[in-house]
């Protein structure tokens, strides 16, 4: 930025009325520095695999090692799959994995951090005997000033695989456990920092089915996909901006009982179910593949902070708020000309949300701005192999 900005809040001084504008008073004062940024941010990862098979069972084990310059952790995750191949015939496999997987890059928020720390507020407390109190806050830390620890995921998988003539069907329950979330809290001194509190508990189930043998028509080949899915999730955040909200370790009240708020609802746009239609169509003569996707999503529930007091014991009362369903298409188109076939080279076009259909997924009720699902996506890429 070439200079400073500076914003002024006015305010009347005597019981907030005034009769001209010339009895307001300067209530508070925020400056944005004027200042230059620049960010050096490096991740490093390897990982390790061995598949053993004795009999029908496959056990594949691996382990994935990861640093990262900003929080400077040394995150180690192990991962194991166990796959029973029934009658050796790949009729009916049993699948069985346990997988440790690390949160994502952190340097967003170091950056947003950094950003902040130019802001320095001002507020100006006026006494009924003239004189005005004059309170400065600015946030000048880092994220890795507060040796926080890399969130992270536990997983748990079981699956069975079975093969039903020309289709390939697949029921697959998942337990996803995660913890040490960032979350920003107060200290007894009203000043925030960061903290590793946050967690939450996901459950899924998922029923799949892949036509294996496509069906031919008009020299075209076309293969369906089906799935249907439900999950439960659970969190103590409750905002759609988990780093940046303040975490309220305090029991709540919801449906009638004090409970704590990591029962609540997740705040993620909770989606407890889930249809999945898709089809894959090969036109050789014209060298395309036309891909069609049908997502059909139920809205869900997310908790809110309903800002009333419970009069009993003075806890805050969350209610639920229902999301809207939604129905989006995708299309996808992808041209591979011969001449290009020994490089893999291909033109592909994609729209997602055809018909631009949105629902509202603001989670906050008391929140000036609004959030949807994302509209109509239009792209096109090139791709090929050197």
């Amino acid at each position: 930025m070439d200079g400073d900005i500076i914003g002024n809040t006015y305010r009347c001084k005597v019981n907030y009325t005034c009769s001209s504008y010339d009895e307001e008073v300067l209530s508070a004062k925020l400056v944005i520095a004027a200042n230059k940024l620049e960010k050096n941010y490096e991740s490093y990862g390897v990982y390790f695999q061995d598949v053993i098979t004795k009999g029908n069972v496959e056990t594949t084990l691996g382990v994935r090692v990861d640093q990262e310059t900003l929080l400077n952790n040394v995150n180690v995750a192990p991962r194991a799959n166990v796959e029973w191949n029934v009658f050796g015939d790949q009729s009916t496999r049993l699948i069985g994995g346990a997988s440790r997987y690390y949160g994502r890059s952190f340097l967003k928020y170091e950056i947003n951090q950094t950003l902040a720390s130019w802001r320095t507020n001002t507020t100006y407390n006026y006494t009924t005997d003239g004189s005005v109190k004059k309170i400065t806050t600015q946030t000048d830390k880092s994220l890795s000033d507060y040796d926080l620890d890399t969130p992270y995921s536990d997983e748990l998988m079981l699956a069975w695989a079975q093969r039903m003539g020309p289709v390939d069907a697949m029921l697959k329950l998942v337990n996803r456990e995660s913890r040490d979330a960032v979350h920003k809290a107060k200290d007894e001194d009203g000043l925030y920092y960061y903290n590793n509190e946050g967690r939450s508990s996901t459950n899924s189930v998922s029923l799949s089915f892949d036509q294996r043998t496509p069906f031919t028509l008009l020299g075209t080949d076309t293969r369906l996909s089906f799935a249907v899915g439900w999950q439960e999730s659970k969190s103590n955040s409750q905002s759609d901006a988990a780093y940046d909200e303040v975490l309220d370790e305090d029991p709540v009240f919801y449906k009638g009982k004090v409970i704590d708020i990591s029962e609540l609802p997740s705040w993620d746009y909770n989606i407890p179910f889930t249809v999945k239609l898709s089809s894959n169509t090969v036109i050789p003569a014209w060298h395309l593949h036309w891909s069609n996707f049908v997502n059909v999503k139920s809205g869900g529930t997310v908790a809110q902070d309903s800002k009333v007091n419970d009069p009993d014991n003075g806890l805050d009362i969350y209610e639920d708020k229902d999301f809207d369903d939604l129905v989006t298409v995708d299309s996808q188109i992808q041209w591979r000309p011969p001449i290009f076939s020994s490089s893999e080279g291909y033109l592909q076009v994609k729209v997602t949300n055809l018909f631009d259909d949105v629902v509202s997924t603001t989670t906050s009720s008391i929140s000036s701005t609004q959030s949807y699902t994302s509209g109509r996506k239009i792209s096109m890429e090139v791709g090929m192999r050197f």
